[in-house]
């Protein structure tokens, strides 16, 4: 078996962050960041999006008008092991609708899940009964 490549990953809230949505208010946002098997400096750059920045320290600044970020973390010196995530601005009514269909999808899903081991229990009891 081959060894785990070293890699690092961005952190919002202790959780790792691939796209992350915050309120529109919000004007800063603290990234953190996790390693394996690295102990380089960290250059974080802001590669898309419409107006900010980030620091040394991992605070991004977002333009007052900006929506999106897309930051990029990679290791001084080697710029091969990187981790970029998307940062969105999101009004409060579409975070609540986000909030809402993902709480409708966890409830359908749950259903779903729960009757179809039922069905697949009564199947199997019947099948080991031929």
């Amino acid at each position: 078996k081959g060894a785990v490549t070293p890699f690092i990953k961005i952190m919002i809230d202790d959780d790792f962050a691939y796209d992350y949505r915050l309120p529109a208010r919000v004007k800063t946002c603290q990234l953190k960041l996790y390693r394996y098997q690295v102990t380089a400096p960290v250059v974080y750059t802001v590669v898309g999006g419409d107006g900010g920045e980030v620091g040394r320290n991992g605070l991004v600044r977002f333009a007052s008008n900006s929506r999106q970020l897309v930051i990029r973390a990679s290791l001084k010196g080697n710029p091969e092991i990187y981790d970029e995530i998307r940062l969105y601005r999101e009004s409060s009514i579409t975070l609540a609708k986000r909030n809402i269909a993902q709480w409708l999808e966890n409830k359908m899903l749950t259903f779903y899940l729960k009757k179809y081991r039922k069905y697949t229990h009564i199947r199997h009891k019947y099948l080991k009964q031929l």
